[in-house]
């Protein structure tokens, strides 16, 4: 032991000096890496949890703005029903077309905003069924109204045909009494036949305009009112993709719009028919 001491003791105070620095540069590299490796993995943990993230915004942001795109189709629907020559059909499909758009939105939504959507989508299939009823009776007497068009054109050929036979009689100098009365009823018949069909059509479309002007009002009043109902949905989503600044302002901007366009169309309506 006193061997060892006597040739550390004999170790110049130069040769110690290195050491001892060597020694405060090794721990100093061995803090350091440390250092660098403790940063080194929250930085990893950091880019994977951004990465996470940016996937899950990316995946969100495309299911929401296809379920958006689709919800907008549906509503669309609503003032659609009022053009009477689109089958029910077409009108049915485009009402169900955000199904598959919605379903996406409920599985990777938050619940407040799949509780939305399944809100808006219920008023939505609701005000259709309600609507729908009141259109079933215009597309009847819209339907009848074509019946008796049909019956009109029908008698008109009927009556061309008559007087293509006068025309043939005359020009053959046929003078036949009994001939010429058969003609002359039938064709009066087909007259009478026509002003009666004219006169139905007549009554069949009074008691329908007045009923297809209110259900135009009533189409327009629910676009509005499901326009409004949307929007908190909209809210929800754009909350989620971190885009909401003023939710007041856009609510408030939807329902000015929508007061605008029902006061567009209360103008046009009375201008068309003075009321």
């Amino acid at each position: 032991m006193e061997g060892v001491i006597s040739i550390l003791s004999g170790v110049p105070d130069v040769i110690w000096a290195a050491i001892i620095a060597s020694f405060l540069t090794f721990i100093g590299v061995l803090l350091t890496n440390r250092g660098s490796q403790q940063s080194l993995a929250m930085q990893l943990n950091h880019d994977k949890e951004k990465f996470i993230y940016d996937q899950d915004i990316a995946l969100k942001k495309e299911v929401f703005l296809e379920a958006a795109e689709k919800f907008s189709l549906s509503l669309a629907t609503i003032p659609k029903m009022v053009n009477l020559e689109i089958t029910i059909e077409s009108i049915s499909h485009d009402i169900g077309v955000h199904g598959p758009s919605a379903a996406k939105l409920y599985i990777i939504a938050k619940e407040e905003t799949v509780a939305k959507a399944i809100e808006f989508s219920n008023e939505l299939s609701e005000s259709f069924l309600s609507l729908f009823k009141t259109r079933a009776e215009l597309m009847d007497s819209k339907e009848a109204i074509s019946i008796y068009e049909e019956i009109i054109k029908g008698s008109e050929t009927e009556q061309q045909r008559i007087l293509s036979i006068m025309k043939e009689l005359n020009l053959h100098g046929h003078s036949d009494s009994s001939k010429w009365d058969y003609l002359n009823n039938s064709f009066d018949t087909e007259s009478k036949n026509i002003e009666e069909k004219k006169k139905t059509i007549d009554s069949l479309k009074s008691e329908m305009d007045p009923k297809h002007i209110q259900f135009s009002k009533r189409c327009l009043n629910e676009y509005a009112r499901l326009s409004v109902l949307l929007s908190p949905m909209i809210i929800a989503v754009r909350s989620e993709l971190h885009t909401t600044e003023n939710t007041d302002e856009f609510t408030s901007i939807i329902r000015e719009s929508m007061i605008r366009m029902q006061h567009s169309y209360d103008g046009f309506i009375k201008d068309i028919t003075g009321k």
